[in-house]
Order: structure tokens, then C-alpha cells, then sequence
């Protein structure tokens, strides 16, 4: 798992180095500003997390589980009701500091990993009430989609509910109890979908690939041709030609389709195993865990990772609606990249208590 994290961040930097070149056709300084924040406040930032995570057993995430959910919720609402709120790309979603700038939907989702392993784990016998189980578990949950769609960000609302669900089922709950998840969920989102005419049209393009190529159809269009002109081995290491001003979101949700175009299959392949792989040791270090808060948290954070991986690699080839959502590891974002590595420093520290 260790040899894995520096095969992510080794091969992430460098599929974002080829990538941001293309920022330069517009803007020389582009390319500099995303690699230096990518290294300074993700890779830098997140490499303190990571050995903080490592170092610090793991059951004392349990005990300020609360106090970091909380922290969370409240950065949230800095983004709305204080002077450091930003925003980029029509969406208010970031808070800066000068050079500094954090988005707090990543720290919220790494604190609600945590704090539903915890809620979870100390709800053991209760999971299957309706009382003290279910409806708990769509209030804590609501909560954490109320702020999201504040921010008009759908993508981490799908990821967060999607991986919850997942480590609701974990944690014992009933089946029965999962279909009504599945159902509200699958409710909210096609209701959420409809009432932005934007969300809409994206729908519409999923379902009728050939909806309105030269509009709303171009992101998915440009991102199928760069996947496709790749073909078996791809054109190589910074030869893509659909990040200079074709592919919209090239160094963040599209990163993958120029992964495609430059690795062609072979290399898109091996991302995608190393996700898998991620996955199976994940869920082994959690099976091994000497107790249920450390099952349930290891579980989780591969299971977000993976839910949200797949999410964009599937937007990306067409197999999903395209929803803004990044690539770990990868695509541009420090915090992201941060948050990832602090992901990974607890995962190796509850791999070192397996039974």
C-alpha cells in the first residue's frame, strides 16, 4: 500500500505536468502556478498529513471524530457567511487565504469518514433500528446534502451518499433498509437533475450521446475523441493534442481522457488496475482491523476513493452523466491531493495494528 501511494502520486504528477502544458497556449504562467500548488500544498501539505496520520494511533480519530466533523461543517459555511469565500468557474466552493486557497468539501468528506466510522462502530447493536439506525444515518446525511447543494456540487453529494450507503451496509444495516436508501437516493438525484436546466442537459447527453455536439454534447464529444485517437499505446508522454484548448476541465475532471489519448489503453489499464488494486488491499487491511472502528474506517476511505475514481473514469468514456467530479490523486486540486495522502497515512497506520 505504501509502494502504491508513491505509484499515485509519482504517476499523478506527472500525468498533470503533461497535461497543464496546455494551459500555456493561453497563459505561459498557467502551467507553473498548477505544478507549484500541486507540489507545495499537495504534495508538500500532504505528505506532514500523511505522516501525522501514520503516526497518531488511529483509534484517537475516534475520539475527536465530532469535534473534526464539526470543524468541517463550519468551514463549509465560511465559504457563504465570511470575506474568504471564492469563486471559479461559476461555482463558490473554495475559501482563500492570499496564496493559500482550501476547498472545504474535501476536508468535509475525510471528516465524515471518520465520523460515521465512529457513529457507526458505537452503534453496533442499533444499525438495524429504523429509531436509532436508519433514520440517524439520512439525518447525519442530509445534513452533509444540504451544504453540498448550497455549493451546487452534485459531484461530491453522489460520492459521499454513494459511500455511505456502502459503509452503512458494512457496519449491518438491513437490506430492506438499503433499498430505501437506494430509492431516496436515486429520488433526490433525479430530482436535484431536473430542477437545473444545466444537470438536465447533461442527463440528455448521457442518455442521447448525439444530443447537441456542438454545445452542451462537446464536453463528452472532445473527451471520447481523446480517448479513442490514443488507441492501443497512445500517442505519448506530452503529445496530446485535446488539452490545448479542445477538451474542457483537461488538468481536473478530464484528466483521465488525456491519460487515454497519451497512455492509449495500456496505460489507461494500468490506472484503473491500480484503483482495483487499492481497493483489495483496502478492504484486507480492514477484514484484518482489531476492532470495528478501524474495519469501518479503513473501509470507508477506500471505498470513497474508489466510488469516486470510477465515477469520473466512467463520465470520462460516457458510461456515466458528466458531474464535475476529479480524479484522486491526479487530477488538479492540493487540497484533494492532500486529503488523498492523509487517506492513505491512516490506512498504514491501522494496517500496522492487523490482527
Amino acid at each position: 500500500m505504501f509502494y502504491l501511494t508513491i505509484a499515485f502520486v509519482v504517476l499523478g504528477f506527472l500525468a498533470l505536468f503533461s497535461t497543464s502544458l496546455g494551459l500555456a497556449a493561453d497563459n505561459p504562467k498557467a502551467t507553473f502556478s498548477v505544478l507549484y500548488r500541486q507540489l507545495v500544498f499537495g504534495i508538500g501539505g500532504g505528505t506532514i498529513l500523511f505522516l501525522a496520520c501514520f503516526l497518531i494511533p488511529y483509534d484517537f480519530f475516534k475520539k475527536i471524530a465530532l469535534p473534526l466533523f464539526i470543524s468541517a461543517v463550519i468551514l463549509m459555511l465560511f465559504v457563504h457567511f465570511s470575506p474568504f469565500g471564492a469563486s471559479f468557474g461559476g461555482a463558490k466552493r473554495w475559501l482563500v487565504f492570499g496564496q493559500f486557497s482550501l476547498q472545504p468539501s474535501e476536508v468535509l468528506k475525510f471528516s465524515f469518514i471518520v465520523y460515521l466510522a465512529a457513529w457507526l462502530s458505537s452503534r453496533r447493536k442499533d444499525i438495524g433500528s429504523i429509531q436509532y439506525g436508519l433514520f440517524p444515518f439520512l439525518l447525519i446525511t442530509g445534513v452533509i446534502g444540504i451544504l453540498l447543494m448550497v455549493q451546487s456540487d452534485l459531484s461530491t453529494l453522489v460520492v459521499i451518499t454513494s459511500g455511505a450507503g456502502f459503509l452503512f451496509f458494512i457496519a449491518g444495516g438491513k437490506i430492506k433498509h438499503i433499498g430505501i436508501l437506494m430509492i431516496l437516493g436515486i429520488s433526490a438525484f433525479f430530482i436535484l437533475t431536473i430542477i437545473a436546466p444545466y444537470r438536465a442537459d447533461r442527463m440528455m447527453v448521457f442518455l442521447k450521446p448525439g444530443y447537441d455536439p456542438q454545445d452542451t454534447g462537446y464536453h463528452i464529444n472532445q473527451s471520447l475523441i481523446a480517448v479513442g485517437s490514443g488507441g492501443l499505446f497512445g500517442r505519448g508522454l506530452g503529445k496530446s493534442l485535446q488539452k490545448f484548448n479542445y477538451l474542457p476541465e483537461a488538468t481536473s475532471d478530464s484528466i483521465f481522457a488525456i491519460i487515454g489519448e497519451e497512455f492509449g489503453l495500456v496505460g489507461s489499464s494500468v490506472f484503473i488496475l491500480m484503483f482495483l488494486l487499492l481497493l483489495f488491499r483496502g478492504f484486507k487491511i480492514a477484514s484484518r482491523s482489531p476492532d470495528l472502528f478501524g474495519r469501518l474506517l479503513a473501509g470507508g476511505i477506500v471505498i470513497f476513493i474508489a466510488v469516486q475514481a470510477f465515477l469520473n473514469i466512467a463520465a470520462t468514456i460516457g458510461l456515466a452523466p458528466i458531474m464535475g467530479i476529479p480524479l484522486p490523486f491526479v487530477s488538479q486540486g492540493g487540497t484533494a491531493l492532500a486529503i488523498n495522502l492523509a487517506e492513505m497515512g491512516l490506512l498504514l497506520n491501522i494496517s500496522k495494528h492487523r490482527k
